[in-house]
């Protein structure tokens, strides 16, 4: 029988690797991954059948009955956001506690990243609608300004014309969240900080306290296709369960990336356990469940979500 051709945009992530190279095969799937297209293509280039996605626009999706996406509990990304609050140097802020009441910059409101930023805070003890949250661009201006429509009450739009890098140089802003740190960052003499000079030491003392590493993205199938192809759900999620598997197994073979990394591994290993990164409904759902509650109590979405509810249709597949 021949293989049914899959087109699948996602980015390079180590737990795809042995997917990629061919060491883990899909059943009964010609599966072409696409590693340099942007995930956004997924939603409007139906030309792939399947991809990368953000977990909150997903469960927007849902809350909107859009359910031309059958969600598939393989969460691909995963990360802690304590290390992504920036500050100035001067600042003098060294906690989480020192934002409360202020005015921090985000790239867009609902992201999943921002949505984890804003559910450390609320567990931090801070009232996150007290803070000015400004959404804007973070470092070069688009081509057309910042809608503010959509934002609760306690977010605006940046000025037009600026950045929120030059709002937090200017002291316009206290803080800019950024899932990674720009150039000027790192030269000598930056005016820029990490809130949490100790981040390391934050997001394991938050990870014991919530039990998980908190999961951006996930993977998603087009309902066409399953709603042709039942089978394929089984023998792509089985695929990226097995790579996954096989990735963690290899994992200490990537100590050879800097002198220390061996060290690094062993010591996320102890704090998150072997299986962080595990697939599946049943290992996650402690996670599932936090962020559909900091999605609906953070005014994301307006209508709460049944954490049971967010695979189910991935679950009736497999069944």
């Amino acid at each position: 029988m021949q293989s049914l051709p899959i087109k699948l945009v996602i980015r390079n992530y180590d737990s795809i690797t042995p997917l990629s190279n061919g060491d883990v095969t899909a059943e009964g799937i010609d599966l072409r991954l696409d590693r340099e297209t942007p995930m956004a293509a997924f939603l409007t280039d139906e030309s792939f059948q399947a991809g990368e996605l953000s977990f909150a626009g997903y469960l927007r999706r849902l809350v909107d009955n859009n359910r031309d996406i059958i969600g598939m509990p393989v969460f691909v990304m995963r990360g802690f956001r304590q290390r992504c609050f920036l500050v100035r140097r001067d600042s003098g802020m060294t906690s989480l506690a020192d934002l409360a009441g202020k005015r921090i910059g985000v790239d867009v409101f609902g992201a999943t990243g921002h949505t984890w930023n804003r559910a450390a805070l609320r567990e931090a003890g801070i009232d996150i609608t007290g803070i000015r949250w400004i959404v804007g661009p973070p470092e070069t201006l688009p081509a057309q300004p910042t809608p503010g429509a959509g934002l609760p009450p306690h977010a605006s739009p940046a000025p037009d014309g600026k950045t929120l890098m030059e709002l937090l140089l200017a002291g316009e802003i206290d803080s800019l969240i950024m899932s990674q740190p720009p150039r000027s960052f790192y030269e000598a003499g930056s005016p820029l900080a990490r809130l949490l000079p100790n981040f390391r030491e934050v997001e394991e003392a938050y990870a014991a306290r919530i039990g998980f590493l908190p999961p951006f993205h996930i993977v998603g199938l087009r309902a066409s296709v399953v709603d042709e192809h039942p089978w394929v759900v089984r023998s792509l999620f089985n695929a990226f369960d097995a790579a996954q598997k096989l990735a963690a197994e290899r994992r200490l073979n990537l100590a050879d990336v800097a002198p220390w990394v061996l060290e690094e591994l062993e010591s996320a290993e102890r704090t998150l356990g072997p299986d962080w990164q595990t697939h599946g409904v049943e290992p996650n759902r402690a996670a599932i469940a936090t962020f559909c509650h900091e999605m609906h109590s953070q005014g994301i979405i307006d209508t709460a979500i049944d954490p049971v509810t967010v695979f189910a249709d991935f679950e009736r597949a497999m069944a």
